[in-house]
């Protein structure tokens, strides 16, 4: 029977959460970690909560917090003595602290499915206050500001540590890309902005550009290689020499792409290289600076 008062309806599935719901539900108990990832998952989606983002990091991550606050012990191959809550004198405050801790942050994220492209164990992520979108369309303009991040953490923890009472409002996810190297993936979508003049230098932060979901799902999938021609074309292969540093941006740009889509393939005299052709050196520097013109 759907709990309709149930605090986490609606709420991602997130470490912040799940812990509190292993020490309620699994309180005096010696149970396996398939045990209890089943038992919390069939609770918290039988309630109406919404499934994890991180299928593999939510459960480790809420046994260590769990650990960490002496509310129970590793008894080693893959089993957990939660500690009964009457014996806990910190159980009771244990939920309110670590909403503290995270600034509230299951309030702060409506992530879901929809929201969340690629694969990978590492995010980048975007988001942006709704008055920001809100006043763009009411200007019609195509772009609002955005903050991008990257994390090799859980998305909505990373958001919810740069979330205060100094913010106008509570920030929104506009997307979550799911990458095996997020700060790659970042620094292309930085650059990629900043090659199109849509940087915001003013305020706070180095992070915040003018875009829009539309470009940044575009961008995304012209980096990993989705829906476009670049590796059916026939041309010549070359190699480039990758660089740790570089005097432009849209060589950093290009080398990067081409890493991030993992042609990084030889070493020759110590030196590192690239295999890629003169058609995909091309289209890049054409996403660039012509999509919008396409």
């Amino acid at each position: 029977m759907l709990k309709n008062n149930y605090r986490y309806k609606g709420i991602t599935l997130q470490p912040e959460n799940a812990k509190v719901l292993i020490v309620e539900l699994c309180s005096g108990m010696n149970i396996s970690t398939k045990d209890i990832r089943k038992k919390i998952l069939n609770h918290h989606l039988k309630n109406g909560g919404e499934p994890p983002i991180n299928q593999k990091g939510w459960l480790s991550r809420s046994l260590k917090h769990i650990l960490d606050k002496n509310l129970g012990e590793d008894l080693g191959y893959g089993a957990y003595r939660i500690y009964e809550n009457s014996k806990n004198k910190s159980i009771n405050n244990f939920e309110n602290t670590e909403q503290k801790e995270s600034n509230d942050s299951t309030a702060i994220i409506n992530t879901h499915q929809d929201l969340i492209i690629g694969y990978g164990e590492q995010s980048v992520y975007v988001y942006y206050f709704p008055t920001f979108k809100k006043y763009a369309e009411s200007e019609k303009e195509r772009y609002f500001k955005v903050k991008i991040g990257y994390t090799t953490r859980d998305t909505d923890t990373r958001i919810g540590e740069q979330y205060n009472s100094t913010n106008p409002e509570p920030p929104e996810v506009l997307l979550e890309l799911k990458t095996e190297d997020s700060k790659v993936l970042e620094g292309i979508i930085h650059d990629i902005l900043k090659e199109r003049d849509r940087w915001v230098t003013e305020g706070k932060g180095k992070e915040w550009f003018l875009s829009s979901e539309v470009e940044i799902r575009e961008i995304h999938n012209f980096v990993m290689q989705i829906d476009n021609k670049t590796t059916q074309n026939k041309s010549p292969i070359i190699f480039i020499e990758s660089k740790k540093d570089f005097n432009d941006r849209l060589e950093k740009i290009i080398s990067n792409i081409i890493r991030i889509r993992g042609n990084f393939i030889k070493k020759i005299s110590d030196k590192e290289y690239y295999k890629t052709s003169l058609y995909e050196l091309f289209e890049i520097q054409k996403f660039v600076y012509n999509k919008e013109n396409l």
